[in-house]
């Protein structure tokens, strides 16, 4: 192979992998997003369903109806274990959790995307390193596997 073609394969190698890593990145970032805004919308959903049946049953005791007072009490029993319930839902799915987890991935793979894109963009194609689209890689799967590790604990602790 002379030196030309060794050169043109490089470079072809060279755009090939950073091509690849633009669009694991865009793929990611969508994942991530997607998976983020369930586990934010999942989290607040069961944060409000299990606050209100705790208001309504504060709000049950302190009514005083003559006559009512045994089915206010019984109903305000009824709320406050569904409170209860719903609480402990909460705990055991932990979105919050996962929301914020999702929230520090993307925050991280935009900023290492911006790094590839400021180092492909002021790199002409016969210059760009292999090692450094090797290491930007590494790092994109080091924030996968952060991410990864982070739900298998959350769940793991919920057994």
């Amino acid at each position: 192979m002379t030196d030309t073609t060794q050169q043109s394969t490089g470079n072809s190698l060279s755009e090939e992998k950073a091509k690849y890593l633009r669009q694991r990145f865009e793929i990611a970032l969508n994942k991530i997003r997607q998976n983020r805004n369930e586990n934010r919308r999942r989290a607040t959903y069961v944060r409000i369903t299990g606050i209100s049946p705790t208001g309504t049953a504060t709000l049950l005791l302190g009514l005083q109806i003559v006559g009512f007072a045994e089915y206010l009490k019984l109903a305000a029993f009824v709320f406050g274990s569904l409170a209860t319930l719903l609480n402990a839902l909460e705990l055991f799915f932990n979105y919050r959790a996962l929301w914020i987890e999702h929230e520090e991935a993307e925050g991280k793979l935009y900023r290492l995307k911006d790094e590839i894109e400021y180092y492909i963009v002021g790199t002409t194609s016969e210059n760009i390193d292999l090692d450094m689209l090797d290491g930007f890689l590494k790092r994109y799967l080091e924030i996968w596997n952060k991410l990864s590790k982070a739900w298998i604990d959350n769940r793991r602790r919920d057994m």
